[in-house]
């Protein structure tokens, strides 16, 4: 037989997955997860409790299938890997519901409101501490493969050691966006920003200075106060105002500020 050449690219099914929690992050990673489709990528379930929440997301993703709960969607989906967007303190049941099935899950920041929380999943995880994990996860700290952080991770590689960092932050109070409760005005609490935004930032300080170090102390504060805009005045508070100091054993501090206007 005359030579053939060399064997032609393999084919690789596409990637399904799915996504729990469509709020507005939810709505966000579906968005991209859709248009992901020519690099491999098919966006094949969408999962909320809220009928209202699941209707937008639906109108949003056209023809992609919807389920009221997880359990439903793991039954009727075939979804490979998941994102999970619910609200902060949903995130270890549903992370270990899907991984306990052997799904791959990307969960939203922060991980859990509690360390102990967080560190409950690992016997969940694919070689996990107890050897009988079957998932894998990933925590969603983005914000490190932004094209001006590397930059500035790229920028301090050759500026010597560092003293200070520090990062101030100003959001709007728009773009918080809580999500209402079914058939009502109100809103169910007030948002989790200020925790993912320093979950982010000490995710992002870990690649400046070092993956293998950690900060020896942290403190933060939080200050909040009522607003209408999160229902019946006096109902429900909001972090207005956060403050965070984070130092490591070779004297780097890195005070850090977000503030809501």
């Amino acid at each position: 037989m005359g030579d053939q050449g060399p064997p032609g690219p393999v084919a690789v099914a596409p990637l399904r997955i799915g996504v729990v929690g469509v709020g507005a992050w939810g709505k966000l990673h579906a968005l991209t997860l859709k248009r992901l489709r020519p690099e491999g990528i098919v966006l094949i379930a969408l999962v909320d409790s809220d009928p209202v929440a699941l209707e937008q997301a639906s109108r949003l993703c056209p023809g992609v299938p919807t389920f009221d709960s997880i359990e439903t969607a793991l039954q009727a989906s075939s979804a490979e890997a998941w994102v999970c967007a619910t609200d902060t303190p949903s995130h270890v049941v549903v992370c270990k519901e899907l991984l306990a099935k052997g799904r791959s899950v990307l969960c939203e920041q922060p991980l859990a409101d509690e360390v102990a929380a967080a560190a409950s999943l690992e016997m969940y995880v694919e070689a996990g501490a107890a050897g009988n994990g079957q998932g894998k996860l990933m925590v969603g700290h983005t914000g490190i493969f932004d094209p001006e952080f590397r930059a500035l991770s790229s920028a301090t590689a050759n500026k010597g050691p560092l003293s200070l960092i520090a990062c101030q932050e100003h959001l709007s109070a728009s773009s918080l966006n809580p999500r209402p409760k079914p058939n009502s005005q109100s809103l169910t609490s007030p948002p989790d920003m200020f925790d993912a935004t320093f979950s982010d930032w000490a995710a992002k300080l870990r690649v400046v200075v070092g993956r293998d170090k950690e900060p020896v102390i942290v403190r933060a504060n939080a200050f909040k106060g009522h607003d209408a805009h999160y229902g019946v005045a006096g109902e429900a508070s909001a972090e207005h105002l956060a403050m965070a100091q984070l130092l490591w054993d070779d004297g780097l501090v890195s005070p850090s500020t977000s503030g809501c206007t």
